[in-house]
C-alpha cells in the first residue's frame, strides 16, 4: 500500500514536471519518470499478464521515447522549425490510432484501476505536449480516424477492450476541443475521468470483465440503475452531465466553422453508443428477468455511495446549460 501511495506521487511529480517545463528536454525528463512510476504499478498485481503487459508498454514507450530523444537532437542541429513527429511520437505514447494496437492489446490484461490509469492520466502529459506543437492538418486526420477506429468495438464481448475503443473515441472529442478552447478541453477530461471512474468501481467491485458476467454476476436491481445511469452519461444523453462534453464541443465546434469534423464525430459516437444499449440491455433489462427468482437480496453497504456524483449530475447539468 505505501509503496504504491509512493509511486503514484512520483507519477503525479512526472507529470507536473512534464506540464511546467520550457524546454523538450525538461518534456523528456518527465516522461521517463513518468515511465519509471507507472511500469512497478503495472506490475503490483503479481500475475502473468501484468508482467506481459507491463513488458509491452515499456517496449513502446522506451522506443517513442528514443525517437523522440532523437528527433530533438536533430530539431535542434538542423534549427527545423517543423514539430509534425512530436505529434505522431506523442499519438504513439498515448495510444491514438494509428497507433492504438498496443494500446487495445495491454488493455485486456490489465486489472480494473491500471486500465483506469492508462484511458485517463497517462493520457493528460502527451495530449498537453501536442498543444505544444499542434499541427492542424494532422490533428484533423488523427480526429477522424480514432472515430473510425472506435467502430471496430461493434463486435466486442469484452468490456476492457470496448472501453479502450471509447478511449480511442473520445481522444478525438478531446483533440478537437484542443484546436478551439483548452478550458473546455480540462472540462471535458475532468468529466470524462470521473465518469470512467465510476463504472470502473462498479465493475471492478464485482469482478466482471466481460459482457456475460453482467447477466451471471449481477441480481439485484440497485446496481442496474446505478450502471444504467453511468452507461446512459458515457452515451451522452441527457439529463446526465456526460451530455453537457459533447454539446458544449459541438457548439464550440459549430461557431468556429468545423462542421465537417462535427458530422463526423456525431455519426460514429452514435453509432458507438450501440456497445453501451448492449451492455444496458444486458445489465438492466434481462437481469429483471431473472430477479423474478430473489426474493430478499442483501445490497453492499459500500454500495450506496459509490455514486453520488451521477446522482446530482441530473440537477446540476441544467444548470450548466443555463450558464454556458
Amino acid at each position: 500500500m505505501y509503496m504504491n501511495i509512493f509511486l503514484m506521487s512520483f507519477l503525479i511529480f512526472s507529470t507536473l514536471i512534464t506540464i511546467s517545463s520550457n524546454s523538450w528536454f525538461g518534456m523528456w525528463i518527465g516522461l521517463e519518470i513518468n515511465l519509471m512510476s507507472f511500469i512497478p504499478i503495472m506490475n503490483s498485481n503479481n500475475n502473468m499478464y501484468s508482467s506481459e503487459s507491463s513488458m509491452k508498454y515499456f517496449f513502446v514507450q522506451a522506443l517513442s521515447s528514443m525517437i523522440l530523444f532523437f528527433s530533438l537532437i536533430y530539431f535542434y542541429l538542423s534549427k527545423s522549425k517543423t514539430l509534425i513527429m512530436f505529434n505522431i511520437i506523442m499519438m504513439m505514447k498515448m495510444g491514438s490510432a494509428p497507433f492504438h494496437f498496443w494500446f487495445i492489446e495491454i488493455m485486456n490484461k490489465l486489472n480494473w484501476y491500471n486500465s483506469f490509469m492508462l484511458m485517463s492520466w497517462q493520457k493528460l502529459t502527451p495530449m498537453i505536449i501536442i498543444n505544444y506543437s499542434m499541427n492542424f492538418y494532422l490533428i484533423m486526420f488523427i480526429i477522424c480516424l480514432n472515430m473510425l477506429i472506435s467502430l471496430i468495438k461493434i463486435n466486442q464481448n469484452s468490456i476492457q477492450k470496448i472501453f479502450s475503443y471509447s478511449s480511442i473515441n473520445n481522444m478525438g472529442w478531446m483533440m478537437s476541443l484542443m484546436l478551439i478552447n483548452k478550458n473546455l478541453w480540462m472540462m471535458f477530461i475532468s468529466i470524462y475521468s470521473t465518469i470512467l471512474f465510476n463504472l470502473i468501481y462498479l465493475l471492478n467491485m464485482y469482478k466482471i470483465f466481460m459482457m456475460n458476467h453482467l447477466f451471471m454476476k449481477m441480481n439485484f436491481n440497485l446496481f442496474n440503475l446505478f450502471l444504467f445511469s453511468n452507461f446512459i452519461s458515457m452515451m451522452s444523453i441527457p439529463p446526465f452531465i456526460g451530455f453537457l462534453t459533447k454539446w458544449m464541443t459541438i457548439q464550440n465546434l459549430i461557431f468556429n466553422n468545423y462542421y465537417l469534423i462535427t458530422i463526423t464525430m456525431m455519426m460514429m459516437t452514435s453509432i458507438m453508443s450501440y456497445m453501451y444499449i448492449k451492455m444496458i440491455l444486458n445489465s438492466f433489462l434481462l437481469n429483471s428477468l431473472k430477479n423474478n427468482f430473489y426474493k430478499m437480496i442483501i445490497i453492499p453497504k459500500s454500495f450506496h455511495f459509490n455514486n453520488f456524483f451521477n446522482l446530482i449530475s441530473m440537477i446540476l447539468s441544467p444548470y450548466f446549460f443555463m450558464l454556458t
